[in-house]
């Protein structure tokens, strides 16, 4: 791991994207690693400061940390990293190079926002050295095409409406998600309301 070198991006290329894009295929290929990545933000970033970095050892991508600029004065971090790379090192130089560059911004940032997967034990136990806490969990849910509603199956089922959620739905939801997610009725009514 010595020969490590740090690479910042403003924007990708479409080359360097496809390219970022198969490292990490190739991680979810490994070891189901999976990671969060907004590819239509990163397509179609301005040309505003750092927002993404790589790490290379050789001409091979081990590391790729994404900055997202979603809210006034919080940066939402993804990283993902090759297996065989997954080290408190690494994840150091990637955080120390985010750092830098989000001081660069012309907005002050006080929360850092990183999306984790629970699975990557060694992210998340260097997250939790940072000081880093969980505020939320994020769930996948998948619906295959078989089963989702159609107007044929609307039209059989009368019970069955699809509508879009108003102000008088909110106990509703926040009673779904307590259940379903196990989530304090609190962090969703303040997040809802």
């Amino acid at each position: 791991m010595n020969g490590l070198n740090i690479h910042v991006y403003s924007k990708f290329s479409a080359k360097r994207l496809a390219e970022v894009k198969r490292f990490v295929t190739l991680c979810k290929k490994l070891d189901r690693s999976e990671a969060l990545f907004y590819w239509e933000s990163i397509k179609n970033r301005k040309n505003l400061g750092i927002n993404e970095i790589l790490c290379y050892e050789g001409s091979e991508i081990v590391g790729y940390l994404a900055l997202y600029h979603f809210e006034e004065h919080e940066i939402e971090i993804t990283v993902i990293t090759h297996p065989d790379y997954r080290t408190p090192t690494l994840y150091a130089l990637l955080w120390e190079q985010a750092k830098r560059a989000v001081a660069q911004y012309s907005v002050d940032i006080t929360r850092f926002v990183f999306t984790c997967n629970q699975q990557l034990v060694s992210l998340k136990d260097y997250l939790d050295r940072l000081g880093a806490e969980c505020a939320e969990y994020t769930y996948k849910l998948v619906l295959s095409a078989k089963n989702y509603p159609n107007s044929e199956t609307l039209e059989k089922d009368s019970s069955l409406i699809l509508r879009k959620a108003t102000h008088s739905d909110i106990p509703a939801l926040i009673q779904l998600e307590t259940n379903c997610f196990q989530v304090a009725k609190e962090t969703y009514k303040n997040h809802l309301l």
